[in-house]
């Protein structure tokens, strides 16, 4: 009982910021982690040696890209998924 109430008092209020937004942040918060991904495997596995050469400028920029991508997907789904969720609690009380 105590996780629907939670569910229903942050869902409330996130929605309230808008669809739009949700998405944005979402997905900018998707390609920060692709591109932090990217970094530190390039750091690890290139021993800091040519980090910023031409190819991992692209991969970079690749990477926050396809996270972003990714990211928009993704909270375009969890949106509708948790809309319904939030939809089906309030009316079931």
């Amino acid at each position: 009982m105590m996780n629907t109430e939670k569910f229903i008092k942050k869902w409330g209020k996130e929605r309230q910021k808008g669809k739009t937004k949700y998405i944005l942040v979402m997905g900018l918060m998707m390609g920060l982690s692709g591109l932090t991904g990217f970094t530190i495997s390039t750091l690890i596995f290139s021993k800091f040696y040519h980090i910023f050469n031409e190819y991992n400028k692209y991969g970079f920029i690749m990477f926050f890209i396809s996270g972003f991508l990714g990211g928009i997907v993704g909270a375009e789904i969890s949106w509708d998924r948790n809309e319904e969720k939030y939809y089906n609690l309030v009316n079931s009380k």
